[in-house]
């Protein structure tokens, strides 16, 4: 659900089936899937923005839970994978909806 969340399409009830209300971010940080098939071209655009932001990022997750604490070479290759997680964050924000 937190994925649905973060497209920003659609209105979500979160916290269903004790409170009906919807939820919708006025923003999106992942593209929206539209019609999945091998044939459209905007499924592998989208695709490509979805792994550039949540790729980067669980490999960061796993590169920190992997040595147990904080260790001063993480700082270069976690840093350069959230930035990779940023920019296509950013393209993903731009897109129309």
């Amino acid at each position: 659900m937190l994925l649905d969340l973060l497209v920003g399409v659609t209105a979500l009830p979160l916290f269903w089936p004790f409170d009906a209300h919807r939820f919708k971010l006025p923003f999106g940080l992942l593209p929206s899937a539209g019609k999945i098939s091998l044939s459209n071209p905007y499924f592998y655009s989208n695709l490509k923005i979805e792994l550039g932001v949540l790729l980067p990022l669980s490999l960061s997750v796993f590169a920190l839970r992997l040595t147990g604490r904080w260790r001063w070479w993480l700082v270069i290759p976690v840093g350069g994978l959230l930035a990779i997680a940023r920019h296509y964050a950013i393209v993903a924000y731009g897109l129309s909806r």
